[in-house]
């Protein structure tokens, strides 16, 4: 799950008999949120609450409305839980409706205090600038950067793939590309070579070896092959791995 990091809310709810008040409310510290991602909020109250019926916290996502409701096998004692998952088109900025954190209690819904008295909620809470991302990234470019010529065992082709967003390689993964010859097979396979990441451009290499011939260029082609692990955007979405091929007639492996 998301770290999450304590802001204390200068709130209270009222009950009946005794007085029951917020003693706390811990609001993600997580700010990016990809697919399949919980956002909790969790409500700390100075005594046992139980909740009935459907209390949930109003967000938008993107601007569309959506709800954190009541995750009841979280929320225990003092402590109520509120889980929203983040779906398929839940793309942008996650903000509370309306400005302001609150749970809203409808349709019945109500949170009593240890002596059966009803808690009102009258409270302001915010959220940290939060988004949220499903779409996957994806490979936007590939570049040649070898230069025109003729070539031969030893020599290094490099190659610059560029994605739409930041990605980068995790779970010690060492992502290849096909390279192949125009009118012929495939030679090998290039290498991710890149020191640093994420980054929205990642370099491949390929070293020519004994046996290989491509007098009419080559071919850079997908899919990706991961060997292990991922290549990820900071929201944790995983990459498409297939790209467009690109040819490069100009760069030619002679026979010496």
């Amino acid at each position: 799950g998301a770290s999450e990091a304590a802001h204390e809310a200068a709130v209270e709810l009222f009950d009946e008999s005794p007085a029951v008040s917020v003693f706390g409310v811990t609001v993600p510290s997580q700010v990016n949120y990809g697919l399949g991602q919980a956002i909790q909020v969790t409500y700390r109250f100075s005594d046992a609450v139980t909740a009935t019926g459907s209390p949930r916290l109003p967000l938008t996502i993107g601007g569309k409305p959506r709800f954190a409701t009541l995750d009841r096998a979280a929320s225990s004692g003092e402590n109520l839980v509120f889980s929203y998952t983040v779906r398929a088109g839940d793309n942008g900025a996650v903000r509370p409706r309306g400005g302001q954190l609150g749970i809203q209690l409808s349709n019945g819904s109500r949170i009593r205090g240890p002596g059966g008295g009803t808690v009102f909620p009258q409270f302001a809470v915010t959220l940290p600038e939060m988004q949220a991302q499903t779409t996957r990234p994806s490979v936007i470019q590939v570049q040649d950067q070898t230069g025109e010529g003729d070539y031969h065992t030893g020599a290094v082709f490099r190659f610059r793939l560029t994605w739409n967003r930041l990605v980068g390689v995790e779970g010690g993964a060492t992502p290849t590309i096909v390279v192949r010859a125009i009118r012929g097979g495939v030679l090998g396979s290039a290498t991710w070579v890149n020191p640093m990441s994420p980054t929205a451009e990642h370099v491949f290499e390929y070293t020519v070896k004994d046996g290989d011939v491509a007098p009419q260029g080559i071919e850079i082609a997908g899919p990706i092959s991961l060997n292990g692990g991922a290549i990820t955007d900071v929201f944790g979405n995983q990459s498409v791995l297939t790209f467009r091929s690109v040819r490069s007639p100009g760069v030619r492996i002679m026979v010496m």
